[in-house]
């Protein structure tokens, strides 16, 4: 019986960690995104548009989309298993001051079935956050859930 709990714990401790951001909090550190405005410079958009990957957890990948001169969208994606994941979608714009600010984060649990098929539940679609570019970096410092601060992805480049 014992063996049993200690397994049980084990496996509720695993799945907790390896489920990456599972810290809900509301954070006041928006401020610094507020009265920013868009970039003008189609360009740099363009140059953030691919696939990153997370430095810090080494589990998580980001895929950033343009959308438009300044806005694209980003998916986060941290595998938990062969079988189940959690993805993050968000519509971005890209302010002046090298931020990327949302306000329509969504949140979605993925488990494929034995036959492979999907089934997604959404957790939340309405909270707000910013990745800012750093040394190369998109950081995700602006995360509504307080463990994907942590995370930092850099841009898969393929020669």
């Amino acid at each position: 019986m014992k063996k049993i709990i200690v397994m049980f714990l084990i496996a509720v401790i695993s799945a907790s960690f390896l489920a990456g951001c599972t810290k809900d909090e509301t954070s006041s550190f928006f401020a610094p995104i507020t009265n920013q405005k868009a970039v003008s410079d189609t360009s740099k958009i363009q140059e953030l548009d691919g696939q990153y990957f997370d430095r810090t957890s080494h589990q998580a990948t980001a895929i950033l989309k343009r959308t438009g001169d300044a806005t694209a969208v980003i998916s986060v994606i941290w595998g938990s298993s062969v079988s189940e994941y959690t993805q993050w979608t968000m519509n971005v714009t890209l302010l002046e001051n090298n931020i990327l600010s949302y306000t329509d984060e969504m949140k979605e649990e993925v488990v494929a079935d034995k036959d492979g098929t999907l089934k997604k539940k959404t957790i939340y679609a309405d909270r707000q956050g910013y990745f800012t570019l750093k040394a190369g970096m998109l950081r995700w410092n602006g995360a509504y859930e307080r463990d994907c601060r942590e995370c930092k992805f850099e841009k898969i480049t393929v020669s």
